[in-house]
């Protein structure tokens, strides 16, 4: 029996396929936008206005969810529908030891219908358009393992999949963060330092699109120096946000990358270094000290540093031993690699400490141990600690001052004994 053909005709069937998707694409949306209005309206009308009624049972639930101890001063909402603002006066933590780990005068929360989207793909954590916060009392702890505690809460993870690090994902997935009139204490356990405290603490944290803006200043104790700024410009590469960790975890710092930068217009860095770890090895001085870190996956990979200090100490070198100077002038900068490390100097100069049996410079002597404006540069070959060979460049070398330094500054067994030999003067 011969087969008949047959033909079908795809258009009508495509046309109804189409307008089907279309039909369940708009009542989907449809639909979502009816839940998120009447959560809103559930929230405006039903929760607002009874909040500090529940304040009993908001102690418990975040008590509950941070594992500390959490007590609410009064509550109260003002504002219009769209962006009601939510005002707590006094919050306090207190950690497992006793410790008041943060204490909160007032704060101001600015809230908005966005502020009802999900920010994570797994799980709905509670944000604000605006967190204002004054007169907050914050503790910053490092125990002896190493891990930073803010306000009792770990800021770091051991692993990416687990929920140590929950007070970062929610401080940085926070549209702005405003802090005024605070004080912060550092408790650093590895260093077995005094607590350092800074007053006056304002500042400002922004996170747009997977980017993290923060800005900063404070009054360090008597005797440190003045008011220090501070910013930083930090984002996760496109990648890592985009990935399912990167959304769970935008607090994952170790994912960054950008720029740190400190501004101390007069300090003293050996009161400083007791409880920061300095790009150089200063270890005493006093002036203007302007410092920019690079950041690359949470490891550093470079350091700037301005420096118009006077009465320095500096080591060069680990195992060389330290020299004295009256004054430093300059940049200096570090840059790190796969392939090995380069240390600039930017129209540095410095004077030493003159020999006991130095005569008094003239006009016509000019002082030897003054070290004029120079660019030097070193380069080396391999990775940090793992140097094979590389190349010195100078724009300026005072061959007396550095025969003078020799004992102090890095050079081969034959180049030091060289110039204490020869002892040798001019320059080239």
């Amino acid at each position: 029996m011969p087969l008949m053909p047959c033909s079908f005709d795809l258009l009508p069937l495509s046309r109804r396929a189409g307008g089907w998707l279309l039909r369940v694409a708009f009542w989907s949306m449809t639909g979502l936008v009816a839940l998120g209005l009447a959560a809103w309206l559930i929230l405006q009308w039903g929760i607002l206005p009874r909040l500090n009624d529940w304040r009993p049972a908001l102690e418990r639930y975040a008590s509950g969810v941070l594992g500390l101890q959490v007590r609410l001063g009064e509550l109260q909402v003002r504002g219009d529908a769209w962006a009601p603002v939510v005002t707590l006066n006094d919050l306090r933590l207190v950690d497992a030891r006793g410790h008041e780990a943060l204490r909160l005068a007032k704060v101001e929360a600015v809230i908005t219908p966005g502020s009802l989207l999900p920010r994570s793909p797994t799980r709905w954590m509670p944000h604000v358009q605006r967190l204002a916060l004054e007169a907050l009392h914050l503790e910053l702890r490092r125990d002896r393992r190493g891990q930073v505690f803010l306000a009792g809460l770990p800021l770091e993870r051991t692993d990416v999949a687990d929920e140590d690090g929950r007070v970062a994902d929610w401080l940085f997935s926070q549209a702005d963060i405003r802090l005024s009139g605070a004080s912060l204490s550092w408790h650093d356990e590895q260093r077995a330092a005094e607590p350092l405290v800074l007053t006056g603490v304002d500042l400002d944290l922004r996170n747009p699109m997977g980017r993290h803006l923060l800005r900063l200043s404070a009054t360090p104790p008597d005797g440190w120096g003045s008011r220090f700024h501070a910013s930083a410009e930090m984002a996760a590469p496109a990648p890592a946000l985009l990935s399912m960790a990167g959304l769970r975890h935008p607090g994952d710092w170790r994912q960054w990358a950008g720029v740190i930068a400190a501004d101390w217009p007069l300090v003293d860095v050996s009161r400083l270094r007791r409880h920061v770890d300095l790009p150089f090895d200063l270890m005493e001085g006093r002036g203007r000290l302007a410092t920019r870190i690079d950041v690359a996956q949470g490891r550093l990979t470079g350091a700037t540093a301005d420096l118009q200090l006077q009465a320095v100490t500096l080591r060069l070198a680990r195992a060389l031993p330290p020299v004295a100077l009256q004054r430093i002038a300059g940049r200096l900068e570090v840059r790190h690699d796969e392939r090995g490390s380069r240390i600039l100097a930017r129209q540095l100069s410095f004077q030493s400490q003159p020999p006991a049996d130095a005569s008094t410079p003239t006009t016509a002597t000019p002082d030897p141990s003054l070290w004029p404006a120079t660019d030097l540069e070193l380069t080396l070959n391999g990775a940090p600690g793992e140097w094979h060979g590389g190349v010195f460049k100078a724009s300026l070398v005072d061959l007396g001052l550095l025969a003078q330094s020799a004992a102090h500054v890095p050079l081969a067994g034959p180049m030091r004994r060289l110039l204490e030999a020869t002892r040798p003067r001019g320059q080239v």
